[in-house]
């Protein structure tokens, strides 16, 4: 202290007034100080929405828990580390599930507002996410409640008004606790929401770029996938047991994805009885459509080669004495060796139609769901997990890219051990277009012969999928021009169809100089025809098709056949004579069924050597084959409606196949 200075006094200090308590909104949101919380303040409301966000997944995550406990016995195979990693893994469904119902709500909740505006501007978007969660969480009582009939989650059912939906109401009705919970559930999630929403919610920082990230985030789980397709349901299959995908789905999200697809079910105006014994099914069986191999004079255990080639027809090939200009001279002169199929029918005018007949033996038709849309959920006839389980080596390899019609997903969920596509496959040639869409079939057929040669001695089963005819066309080259090239005219496929064939007969020529290639059957047929306009049905779905292996004599079958008849042929030839095939088809090498029941549009066909006729099933017959008499078209159309009401029927049920799928 200085001389003459007076002891030293503390300065007054200023009186600390409490923080102003920002009013309650209706909703009960405020806004606080933006420093109260440093990563609050960071990003703001998106925080608040996080927290809204967290609440619906618990509701997803106790479907999960109730679907485990409700029904042990459906996953008792399931390791600890699968069954937790389920409620992992199954967060992408769950976000994807969610994403439609409260995005766009909470994306307009996170939204920069004026101060003054901002609780009740967050107060209405929040209740407003809210509203959909009540009937999404009834919608997942209703789902355990399915799950325990058909063992699996609901799809198409709930919106087909007067059908399942009934069903469904009335399981509902009958189980008081499930009701209870659920309303328990519903009230529980009501009280916390109101109580997040009324938590002080903090501006952000930089409030656009926080909102911006958060809309992107939200269309990021909605799509569920960072890949070119969306998530979809196939994807829960990858790889995994079908118990284990079950478990990582929710039925919230496979109603969502069914709405999405477009089917529709008809009103058959056969009852499931009346149209089973119709096809001399028993009605009393659990699985009226499983039988087994005969192991009869064709049975052979050894490799097979499954090749779906993109969009052949039989107009243009000289084996077939098409009437326009020849353009499959390695196919013709293959087809000498090997039973040439004259009248085989594509089940659909789609290229995954014709991967579900041949590989699941499940008719594609109007209200069935599609592989790649659904099946998946039902169990089928797997041939690949029956392959795997005597020892067998699968892959799937496809010339388009992995994901195109969520075929890799599909092809692990149907038993095989890995699916390839363009990704996948070394380039072998230049070609003037570097970047086809479809891929180029040469460079994937060889890709598959390197695989097999990776094998060593095992035995195995290749499914291999041609793209270079699909349009647009990428051009091959001028050596394969036998016409002006354009991407999306004739001249195109002509050319990409030249192509293609040099391309299977590299691959025959190939495989014939490998050790293994006199223990393999080839399967070789089109996935559908070209771009039919024909107004003859059965023109416009046939398709060529050639068998070649040991023990098959060549020759030519005049037989009426369908794509449905290939899961049976390869179960047979893989020696499986003994497993369970679910499929109304038949052997290709066994006698003729002499029907094909094929899908164009919105309508469903059945093709006989007597004729032809096309059906709505609901408004009955819509076109049909000259000089068809009645008694004829009456048998045919009693024939298609049975065969349309036992599959949508089992299908519905999940009485295709056994649970296993085997």
């Amino acid at each position: 202290m200085s001389p003459g200075q007076g002891p030293l006094r503390a300065e007054p200090r200023p009186a600390v007034l409490p923080p102003a308590t920002a009013p309650s909104s209706p909703g009960g949101a405020t806004e606080g100080p933006a420093g109260r919380d440093a990563a609050a303040s960071a990003l703001g409301p998106a925080v608040a929405a996080a927290r809204l966000v967290a609440l619906a997944l618990g509701c997803l995550a106790l479907a999960r828990a109730g679907l485990l406990l409700a029904h042990p016995d459906a996953f008792a195979a399931l390791s600890w580390a699968q069954v937790t990693g389920a409620f992992v893994l199954g967060l992408r469904f769950d976000l994807a599930a969610l994403a439609p119902l409260v995005g766009l709500p909470l994306a307009l909740f996170v939204l920069p507002v004026p101060r003054r505006h901002g609780p009740r501007w967050r107060a209405a978007w929040g209740w407003l996410a809210f509203a959909p969660l009540p009937p999404a969480t009834a919608l997942l009582a209703a789902d355990l409640l399915y799950f325990g009939e058909v063992r699996r989650h609901l799809g198409r059912e709930p919106l087909l008004l007067g059908n399942d939906l009934e069903f469904v109401g009335a399981m509902a009705l009958v189980h008081a606790p499930v009701l209870a919970a659920w309303a328990a559930l519903a009230l529980g999630l009501l009280l916390a929401w109101r109580r997040a929403l009324a938590r002080p919610v903090p501006r952000a920082r930089r409030p656009w770029l926080v909102a911006g990230a958060f809309a992107g985030l939200v269309v990021l789980a909605w799509r569920g996938s960072l890949d070119r397709k969306p998530l979809n349901p196939a994807d829960a299959f990858r790889g995994r047991v079908p118990a284990h995908g079950h478990l990582l789905l929710n039925g919230l999200f496979t109603v969502q994805r069914a709405a999405l697809s477009g089917a529709r079910e008809r009103a058959s105006p056969l009852s499931a009885r009346a149209a089973l014994e119709a096809l001399a099914l028993d009605p009393g069986a659990p699985y009226p459509v499983v039988s087994r191999g005969t192991g009869g004079a064709s049975a052979h255990a050894g490799n097979v080669v499954l090749v779906l080639l993109e969009s052949w027809d039989t107009r243009y090939m000289g084996a077939y004495g098409g009437a326009r200009a020849a353009l499959t001279p390695r196919f013709d002169a293959w087809a000498t060796r090997g039973r040439l199929f004259e009248q085989v029918f594509a089940a659909s005018q789609r290229t995954v139609g014709g991967v579900q007949a041949a590989l699941t033996g499940v008719p594609c038709l109007p209200g069935v769901p599609e592989l790649g849309r659904g099946l998946e959920q039902t169990a089928v006839t797997r041939v690949a997990a029956l392959a795997r389980a005597r020892g067998y080596r699968t892959f799937f390899l496809q010339a388009p890219r992995r994901r195109s019609f969520y075929l890799d997903s599909v092809m692990l969920a149907l038993g095989f051990e890995a699916a390839y596509g363009l990704e996948d496959v070394a380039p072998r040639r230049a070609y003037p277009d570097p970047d086809p869409k479809w891929g180029w079939d040469h460079d994937a057929f060889q890709e598959a012969l390197a695989r097999i040669d990776a094998l060593g001695d095992a035995p195995f089963l290749a499914v291999l999928l041609s793209g270079t005819s699909h349009g647009p066309y990428a051009d091959p080259g001028p050596e394969f021009h036998v016409a002006p090239h354009g991407r999306h005219d004739e001249g195109g496929y002509r050319n990409t169809l030249a192509y293609s064939d040099w391309a299977l007969g590299e691959l025959l020529e190939g495989a014939r100089a490998r050790p293994w290639f006199e223990r393999t059957t080839f399967l070789i047929g089109a996935d559908h025809v070209f771009r039919s306009s024909s107004a003859d049905l059965a023109e416009g779905h046939r398709i060529p098709f050639l068998a070649l292996g040991p023990g098959i004599a060549p020759g030519r079958d005049a037989g009426v056949r369908s794509q449905l008849d290939v899961l049976p042929t390869l179960v047979e030839r893989l020696g499986l004579a003994d497993a369970p095939v679910a499929t109304v088809g038949r052997s290709l090498l066994g006698p003729a069924s002499g029907e094909a029941v094929v899908h164009q549009g919105d309508l469903v066909g059945l093709i006989t050597g007597e004729g032809w006729l096309l059906h709505t099933i609901d408004a009955g017959v819509a076109d049909r084959s000259a000089g068809l008499s009645a008694d004829a078209l009456a048998r045919l159309e009693r024939r298609l409606l049975a065969t349309y009401a036992v599959t949508t029927e089992l299908v519905g049920r999940n009485r295709w196949a056994p649970p296993d799928g085997r």
